[in-house]
């Protein structure tokens, strides 16, 4: 078993321990990045939440397009994953118009 596949269930646990009933912020910002080879670029989406001055890294997401419809289920999901969905009261898109409703689709609708 992979190390990061050791530690996922430590990690998710004290982030949902450490949660409990408070109110989180969750921002994101898509960003094209180099691959795992460093040969091409893909679209990668960094999850953040904050809470009470903390910033805490969820996950980072690859992208299969950059619409507006891509993004809202990678971060939906990785909420439901991390069981913090219900915690989730504000958030916070940082993408341009082009991505995310006056030419696509909105990010939540």
């Amino acid at each position: 078993m992979a190390f990061h596949e050791k530690q996922a269930p430590s990690l998710r646990e004290s982030c949902v321990t450490d949660v409990n009933d408070n109110p989180l912020l969750v921002h994101w910002y898509n960003k094209m990045m180099p691959d795992m080879t460093w040969k091409e670029k893909v679209d990668r989406l960094p999850i953040l939440v904050s809470r009470d001055g903390e910033t805490q890294l969820l996950g980072i997401r690859q992208l299969a397009s950059r619409t507006g419809h891509d993004q809202a289920i990678a971060v939906v999901s990785i909420l439901k994953d991390m069981n913090i969905i219900k915690n989730a009261k504000a958030m916070c898109v940082g993408t341009t118009a082009a991505n995310n409703g006056v030419i696509q689709e909105p990010v939540f609708s």
